[in-house]
């Protein structure tokens, strides 16, 4: 009788066989799970921006800083310009 002391080849080339399948799925799923992320924050910079804009346009217009001159459509404008030329750099 033989003594049989580990694993055959066929038994390890079939355990790596599913050790990559299931390495290859979590990747796609992680990959997938970390593009929604990226998307999402994305998104929540954006409305945070506008609702800053929003603010600062409001409390510029409540303090009298533009007196009329200028109205939060303007002012909406010049921020974003402003925000452009410093992202731009």
């Amino acid at each position: 009788m033989r003594n049989k002391n580990g694993f055959s080849l066929i038994e390890m080339l079939m355990a790596m066989t599913v050790v990559a399948i299931l390495t290859g799925v979590s990747l796609n799923v992680f990959g997938t799970f970390h593009h929604g992320i990226v998307e999402t924050t994305s998104r929540y910079e954006q409305f945070v921006a506008e609702k800053v804009n929003e603010l600062r346009c409001r409390t510029s217009v409540v303090r009298g800083v533009f007196k009329g001159k200028m109205t939060c459509n303007d002012v909406f404008r010049m921020i974003q310009m402003e925000n452009h030329t410093y992202f731009s750099r």
